[in-house]
């Protein structure tokens, strides 16, 4: 399974990430389900999180000469107007 992941993304985050990004969606839909506004609300904030961690990196990437500016303005964009859409 190691050799799966090294081929993806040439390190070993990938697959663990992957399933906490499921099982976070899993608990999203039981949520919804069950009308469990903390628990999606959690969820919620965890996703943010999630998201701005990964601009965080872009833009880490992009300074370190390993991404295009565009790619990395582009995420931010999408990033600030998803936090900023939601309503609570």
């Amino acid at each position: 399974m190691m050799f799966l992941t090294s081929v993806l993304t040439g390190g070993q985050w990938f697959l663990p990430v992957i399933v906490v990004l499921v099982a976070a969606a899993l608990l999203a839909s039981y949520a919804k389900k069950k009308k469990l506004a903390k628990l999606e609300k959690v969820l919620n904030i965890l996703g943010y999180v999630f998201m701005f961690l990964l601009m965080v990196i872009l833009w880490i990437m992009y300074y370190r000469k390993e991404m295009a500016f565009s790619s990395a303005f582009i995420y931010t964009a999408i990033v600030i107007y998803t936090i900023m859409s939601v309503k609570y």
